[in-house]
């Protein structure tokens, strides 16, 4: 699995427990971008760069460690649990 796809499952995961609001779902990371490469097998380099992925793609929006998913079906279908 690559290193993107990874953290956009984990993402997904927290957004079961997210804030549905009119911009998206808000979601609050329980980790440091250090821990979160721990968690996920990852380098903190590789966790920077996937979120840089992330956000170029415009799936998410970061805003420390508060996210914002704007289209919830896009960044499934980008983690590949949605055809």
């Amino acid at each position: 699995m690559i290193a993107p796809i990874k953290l956009a499952q984990f993402l997904l995961q927290l957004c079961a427990k997210g804030q549905r609001t009119e911009s998206g779902v808000l979601i609050q990371c329980p980790f440091t971008n250090d821990q979160l490469g721990l968690y996920l097998g990852l380098s903190l380099e590789t966790v920077h760069c996937c979120f840089d992925d992330l956000t170029g793609l415009r799936l998410i929006e970061q805003r420390g460690s508060t996210f914002v998913v704007s289209d919830l079906r896009a960044l499934e279908v980008f983690a590949g649990q949605q055809p």
